[in-house]
């Protein structure tokens, strides 16, 4: 093939591309979000926003309320019972559904946040460090296994792609607040 036939040949590759693609604004947003992962990715950013409030101002917090050495074991005690509950999460959300694990975990994240924004004490910071594990963590790796399940599919791979996409960005927005 000469140059002339190949950039012929590219332009015409390029004018049925034009014609394909040109469509609504939802067929670009398809392209980057998996739309059904929307409102689960929405979720998953609001109920973020309860721990990233803790990350960002524990320690001011603490200094505040005389807890400093109390907050020192609030994430040690916040991975522990976050790795032993996801398993246990994990089988119930398999077992009797996505809405026991959800309401759980909003439930607990509430408990958390109001004990330890109205009664500080150490043992409301530890109780909280368990209810946010419990609440948040769970919730982060339930709506993550919700939106990678629901795949269509003709959009197998790709869909889980999109929807951790989606879910990771909305979430990471939270935690940049």
């Amino acid at each position: 093939m000469h140059n002339s036939e190949i950039e012929n040949t590219i332009e015409e590759d390029r004018e049925e591309l034009s014609l394909e693609e040109k469509g609504t604004f939802r067929s670009f947003i398809d392209k980057i979000f998996e739309i059904p992962a929307i409102p689960v990715s929405l979720f998953t950013g609001l109920t973020s926003l309860g721990y990233v409030s803790i990350l960002s101002f524990y320690r001011l917090y603490a200094v505040e309320v005389d807890l400093v050495s109390a907050f020192s074991l609030f994430f040690i005690i916040y991975s522990i019972v976050l790795v032993a509950s996801r398993p246990i999460a994990g089988r119930i959300q398999d077992n009797y559904g996505d809405r026991i694990v959800c309401f759980t975990g909003i439930i607990a994240q509430a408990i958390g946040l109001f004990l330890i924004a109205w009664m500080p004490s150490a043992i409301t910071v530890f109780i909280c460090a368990v209810c946010a594990a419990l609440g948040f963590g769970t919730l982060n790796s339930a709506c993550i296994a919700i939106v990678t399940r629901d795949t269509s599919a003709n959009r197998v791979l790709m869909q889980y792609q999109h929807s951790l996409f989606s879910v990771i960005e909305l979430w990471d927005s939270a935690l940049h607040c």
